[in-house]
């Protein structure tokens, strides 16, 4: 571990430059790099001679290869932790298969098990890391996976998916271990420990629900980190049940060892030390003393060279020891532990990085540090001397003296913006002290996790005011409930409305300022409107954002019937008894009365919905203020178009009176100033049926279904044609459980229910019925297409929320909705088959985009993928971007002939995705979606979100990647009936039939914070700068003024002046994060402040 550390000094020399170390030089020259560790210890990098323009930066010490391989730059460079590292630039559009490096003198050359380029050499072992490659995109570092490969000594790369219109960053270290024969003079390493004394318990059997004993160590020295041991005095009555892991203040989490000992042994007593030779695998049946001496067991890490991991990184912050029992009945404590480093210590030091969620803190590898910037320190007599460009937006100085600096960081993009919490771009420093200045684009601002709250509406059977009455029909919960892996069963969850409180909603919308959720009125069959009706939007105001969140008070905010006269979202479909099983007028409403998606505009003045029954968007500017809101008035509401209806919009296919069936809108979203609309055209009128019989004849022509996504511009209220695609792709299984499949390609709407025409579409079979309450029903499904949701993410891309309308249709062992048909008393289960779909800008106009294909942008479209879907047999193109979108658990046994009590079905067409033949499903989605700001996350609405086969029949949250479409979390919202006991099954919600609907995020910090401040010192020389040398003043009142009007102040906050750690004192602010000293605060970029004191 032990790697040698150097400085590097250039020497420009007539035919090229020399790097010295204590160990080793490099001579470069217009052909490459040559290593030399003493005589016969050789290797050499050799690049393009005839292309290569070979230059030295002075100021970045750093050595250029211009164009050494096609459209691609190698950057040598101090990479200031004591490696010398290299940077293969590639231009946007170069051919990562052009970059390839010729080895010289390099035999035996391999690749360690680590991902390391490792080169034997007489003298010793040269690294070259496991390439850290990554993009920058809009100010953020987006991580890109790659590997070494190595044939007939040539290095190539591996790089996974990447943006290819931007350039990429290809990012190793050469580090150099030395023979032990050779005369290598290692620097001086200083040491540094940290213990912590204090008896922290371990939770018996917590690793499955994340119960860890904790202990943090806060580092505050700050120097680079050159070797790393950790010390474990751990009591416990059976270790072998331990796992034991340890995370960086960079975030870099490291795994120590997991369930190590034989069985019975007690007790672990060790330093863990990359470099020794002996493996805590070792450790045997041997009780360990956990009395003094401590620490006297000296083992590596179970993966021995684990450790090595934090090499290179800062010590400053804090580091986490987590502790887990993963096996029930024995118990013990952590009674003493300790981090012993070895290190170089730190000067000044300036930390830049892209603080995404605006707290002021690197959170590691998901907030990318920011190179290439110039940070400046001045002295007291403003000398100034340019700090250090370590990479990876590390800054150094080591000055001369302990005198304070003003230190300044400039050089920013246009788009950045010095975050509202940390350092500023303005620090006093002296020796030893480091600011972390956050900066960001607020247009890509991600609010923590913990801060944000989801709400999506969920559903119960029968009539608002029947047996369900008092069940919780609005659940949220916080976005950091949604954890990796299987996803977490048992989340915090808060009820903030009832079954008689708001009835059945889908759209949902927050308003910040008023801390309310505002929901609509939504058809679906068994399950009632609430008690205003069909075109209800309720208000439901909170306590807070913060936990334990509550609703304070649920009433009706706006009644369209009541506005426009009676049926104008229309007639109340359910029967007016309890009894809603078989609830027959409601089969066809499904996506034809009631409301659609709801959304506030980003000012928060307006509110918009789409009235299902008249086709057509509502515009209603609200009333009052922005924190109490009242609703408008019926001459106030807009409704669009202006004269007849979104049947009528511009590009439509179809005759008139094919459009007046077939034209079904329902998404609607507000983004950047204007309002985007989803419609399906659904093809209904090629469906051939008898209402009386309940039949189908022909189901249609799957080719005629197509969605369309219209923008209306409000300032000049018109509707344009932004995107347009067929629905007849094709999918993978809807159901896939033994004989119970069916396939999920989507088919024209039907408003009738024919279950032997549909099975035989959906190539299905559902078996029959089972009996008594905790029975399996059978499962069926006929998808058909609705777009229900639209956002957008950091890179612009539109993603596309689809809803399955026949599991609305249906419910949870509910009946057919005719008592004729082939089965009319069969009470069967309904599983949606939605979908998440992906467009990006038509790179030929901006303004249009174009649908996914094959898991990449489509024709012109701006470029992402591929993924994993690529040619899997599902998607637009034969693939799907968001192939994770689906319930194939790992653990489900593979179904088919030869399974027991599973009969051979001639109809299970397993998908590519899953060779092994795992039973489950392949689209779970549920149309709706929240776009976690700022991040690389879509949370999307679906059925059967944990991935363990035991929990089915359920709803919740699924987070997909919007870079690579890979499942990243889940969480459970309800369980209707599994095999789960923990789970807490409701039978009156709706298993896997649609039970969720929209998610609306709920925070104070979904919008980028807004600061005001600066500091106040005196100017003893008059130069109106804040120089090195002169003091702030604290305790000095300064107060914030508002325009009001032209000359019209009213004052709007006040504070006092006080000493800060980065900003010396003197320092004051104005946030909209903190209320404490506000009179009133709302800001906007279009106010105008004034400062007084």
């Amino acid at each position: 571990m032990r790697a040698v550390r150097f400085i590097l000094k250039f020497i420009d020399n007539l035919d090229g430059f020399e790097v010295k170390t204590s160990d080793f030089a490099v001579h470069f020259d217009e052909t490459g790099a040559s290593f030399v560790l003493d005589e016969g210890a050789k290797f050499g990098m050799k690049l393009n001679p005839s292309n290569a323009e070979f230059t030295y930066a002075k100021q970045k010490q750093s050595l250029i290869y211009h164009n050494a391989f096609e459209k691609t730059d190698l950057v040598f460079y101090d990479k200031g932790n004591g490696n010398l590292a290299y940077d293969l630039v590639l231009e946007p559009n170069a051919n990562i298969q052009d970059v390839q490096i010729t080895l010289e003198h390099a035999e035996g050359a391999f690749i360690s098990e680590r991902g390391e380029l490792v080169i034997p050499t007489q003298a010793g072992l040269i690294h070259h890391s496991a390439p850290y490659t990554y993009q920058e995109v809009n100010g953020n570092r987006v991580e890109v996976e790659s590997a070494f490969t190595l044939q007939n000594n040539v290095v190539g790369f591996n790089v996974g998916d990447y943006d290819k219109t931007q350039s990429l960053v290809i990012d190793p270290e050469i580090s150099v271990t030395p023979a032990s024969s050779s005369a290598v003079n290692f620097m001086p390493l200083a040491p540094y420990q940290y213990e912590q004394t204090t008896s922290t318990a371990i939770p018996d059997n917590g690793c499955a629900t994340n119960n860890n004993a904790v202990v943090t160590f806060n580092v505050t020295d700050n120097f680079t980190i050159n070797d790393l041991n950790v010390g474990l005095v751990i009591s416990h009555t059976y270790r072998n049940d331990l796992d034991v892991t340890l995370q960086s203040p960079a975030g870099t989490l490291v795994t120590l060892f997991t369930d190590i000992g034989s069985n019975g042994s007690q007790n672990f007593d060790i330093l863990l030390d990359s470099d020794v030779a002996t493996n805590i695998s070792t450790v045997g049946a041997t009780n360990h003393n956990t009395a003094s001496p401590f620490y006297e067991n000296i083992r590596t890490p179970e993966t021995a060279t684990a450790l090595n991991a934090f090499d290179g990184e800062s010590s400053f912050g804090t580091w986490t020891l987590r502790v887990c029992d993963d096996t029930g009945d024995d118990v013990g404590s952590i009674l003493r532990s300790i981090l012993q480093f070895d290190g170089t210590a730190a000067g000044i030091n300036v930390n830049v990085f892209t603080d995404i969620n605006g707290n002021g803190i690197d959170d590691g590898a998901s907030e990318a540090g920011i190179a290439g910037l110039v940070v400046t320190a001045y002295d007291a007599a403003n000398n100034p001397t340019i700090l250090t460009d370590n990479g990876g937006g590390n800054y150094s100085f080591v000055p001369a003296n302990n005198d304070t600096y003003r230190v300044e960081v400039t050089g920013l993009a246009t788009n950045l913006q010095p975050s509202t919490a940390g350092a500023t771009t303005v620090s006093f420093l002296s020796l030893g002290e480091t600011a972390n200045v956050g900066v960001n684009d607020p247009s890509n601002y991600a609010p923590d996790r913990s801060a944000v709250f989801l709400a999506t509406p969920c559903y119960v059977d029968g009539a608002y005011n029947g047996t369900n009455a008092a069940q919780d029909v609005l659940v949220m919960m916080a976005a950091s409930q949604i954890t990796a892996g299987v996803g977490n069963i048992s989340p915090t969850e808060y009820f903030v409305a009832d079954h008689d409180e708001i009835g059945s909603t889908f759209g949902v919308a927050y308003s910040e300022s008023a801390n309310a959720i505002f929901a609509a009125a939504f058809t679906k069959r068994h399950t009632g409107f609430g008690p205003s009706g069909t075109g209800a939007i309720y208000r439901i105001n909170l306590n807070g954002t913060t936990a334990p969140i509550a609703s304070t008070g649920v009433s009706t905010f706006m009644d369209l019937n009541a506005l426009f006269g009676a049926n104008t979202t229309g007639t109340d479909p359910h029967p007016i008894g309890s009894d809603f099983n078989r609830d027959p007028n409601a089969y066809d409403a499904v996506g034809k009365i009631g409301l659609g998606g709801l959304a506030l505009s980003e000012d928060e003045n307006t509110l918009w919905t789409i009235n299902l029954a008249d086709r057509r968007l509502y515009e209603m500017p609200l009333g009052g203020t922005r924190a109490n809101p009242s609703a408008p008035s019926a001459g106030n509401i807009s409704r669009w178009p202006s004269s007849g209806d979104m049947t009528d919009l511009p590009g439509l296919p179809g005759s008139a009176a094919d459009r007046d069936i077939n034209v079904r809108p329902f998404a609607v979203k507000c983004y950047g100033g204007n309002i985007y609309v989803g419609l399906v055209y659904t093809a209904e009128s090629t469906v051939a049926y008898n209402q009386n019989a309940s039949t189908v004849s022909n189901t249609g022509d799957r080719s005629q279904m197509q969605g369309f996504i219209y923008k209306f511009d409000p300032s000049t209220d018109a509707f344009t044609k932004v995107l347009e695609f067929d629905f007849d792709y094709a999918r993978g299984q809807a159901i896939d459980f033994c004989s119970n499949n069916a396939q999920a390609e989507f088919f024209p709407w039907s408003p009738v229910y024919d279950k032997t025409t549909f099975e035989t579409a959906v190539q299905g079979n559902s078996g029959g019925s089972g009996t008594g309450a905790s029975a399996l029903a059978p499962e069926r499904a006929y998808p058909q297409p609705w777009i229900t949701d639209i956002e957008f993410d950091r890179y612009g891309k539109m993603i596309i929320g689809v809803r399955d309308r026949f599991a609305d249709q249906h419910g949870y062992k509910k009946l057919p909705p005719s008592a004729s048909g082939a089965d009319p008393n069969t009470i069967f289960n309904a599983d949606g088959a939605g979908d998440v779909l992906v467009a990006s800008l038509n790179t030929l106009d901006n303004t249009t985009y174009v649908i996914e294909n094959n898991s990449s942008n489509g024709t012109n479209g701006a470029t992402f993928g591929p993924t994993t879907g690529i040619n899997k047999g599902e998607g637009p193109g034969n693939g799907e971007f968001f192939y994770d979108d689906r319930y194939r658990p790992a653990n489900a046994s593979a179904d088919g002939p030869g399974i027991a009590n599973c009969a051979p079905d001639v109809n299970d067409q397993d998908p590519i995705l899953e060779p092994a033949k795992q039973q489950g499903h392949d689209e779970v989605s549920l149309g709706g979606l929240f776009y976690l700001p700022g991040t690389n996350n879509i949370l999307v609405s679906v059925y059967d979100p944990i991935d363990n086969f035991d929990d089915f029949n359920q709803g919740g949250i699924l987070d997909l990647s919007v870079v690579n479409g890979s499942r990243q979390g889940a969480s459970l919202i309800y369980a209707t009936q599994d095999f789960n006991p923990g789970t807490g099954d409701n039978t009156a919600t709706f298993g896997k039939g649609n039970g969720l609907g929209d998610v609306a995020g709920v925070s104070s910090r979904l919008n980028a914070p807004i600061e005001i401040g600066n500091r106040l010192w005196k100017d003893d020389n008059g130069n109106g700068r804040q120089d090195a040398n002169e003091s702030g003043i604290n305790g000095v009142l300064v107060e914030l003024y508002k325009e009001t009007s032209p000359n019209t102040f009213i004052k709007v906050a006040e504070t006092t002046t006080a000493a800060d750690a980065v900003e010396g004192d003197g320092a004051f602010k104005f946030t909209n994060r903190s209320r404490a000293n506000l009179v009133e605060w709302r800001n906007k970029s279009a106010c105008q402040y004034e400062l007084r004191n």
